[in-house]
């Protein structure tokens, strides 16, 4: 599990099921003891495992060797900011990426101490990886999904931090961006549709980034907020 999900993921789902020992937590890493019944069904039900997976906890000899190529379960705290995932994405251009031109890229967003901060712990996750030449590659494709059931402010941070970066983009030609927002007014039983409409754009416009090749990099943050909630009539 450790080499599918990632260290953060594993230590996050050991406290959660009652794993507080650093010796017992080792030992079931090494496969020398095995989780307890009740524990293999919470983290079943976290992680929605299908057979397979399942039997990877009982017998780590079944465990992937290769890290998940469609999930990465990570902690809430990579989202305080949004500067990990720049990062992730910068070095998943079609030009060679380096902290130097990460650092020249980024000296107008976050403070440099930030940046090499997010590289070192981009690398420790490995989510990218450092080259003979010093050039930094994306080296996971997936999706990052935040670990089930454990409660963060991250979000909040994160969508700040977006809606920061927002306001410089007026800055910028209107050829290269959009800034975009409106008020509407709608029944509450509605806002599903709403919800859904807002993901599926997101999905959309995930799945155009990973059909192209690749030479700039976007953020972008969409809100739907209520102003007011009527009383039925």
């Amino acid at each position: 599990m450790k080499d599918q999900y990632g260290s953060d993921a594993v230590k996050a789902w050991a406290l959660k099921v009652g794993i507080t020992s650093r010796i017992t937590f080792k030992h079931i890493l090494q496969g020398r003891k095995q989780l307890s019944s009740r524990q293999i069904k919470e983290i079943e039900d976290m992680l929605d495992l299908g057979r397979k997976d399942r039997e990877s906890l009982t017998n780590p000899s079944l465990a992937p060797q290769e890290k998940n190529l469609e999930k990465f379960f990570i902690s809430p705290d990579f989202f305080e900011t949004p500067i990990n995932t720049i990062i992730l994405n910068l070095c998943a251009l079609n030009r060679p990426m380096n902290a130097e031109n990460i650092q020249e890229i980024l000296k107008n967003s976050f403070q440099s101490a930030d940046i090499d901060k997010s590289i070192l712990y981009l690398l420790d996750l490995k989510l990218i990886q450092k080259n003979e030449d010093g050039s930094l590659k994306r080296i996971f494709h997936g999706n990052l999904v935040t670990l089930p059931g454990i409660k963060s402010s991250s979000s909040r941070e994160y969508f700040k931090h977006t809606y920061q970066l927002a306001d410089k983009g007026w800055e910028e030609p209107i050829h290269l961006r959009e800034l975009s927002a409106f008020t509407f007014k709608i029944n509450s039983d509605d806002i599903p549709k709403v919800k859904d409409l807002i993901r599926k754009l997101r999905q959309d416009i995930n799945e155009l980034s990973n059909e192209a090749d690749n030479n700039s990099l976007y953020q972008c943050g969409i809100a739907a907020v209520p102003i007011y909630i009527g009383k039925e009539s």
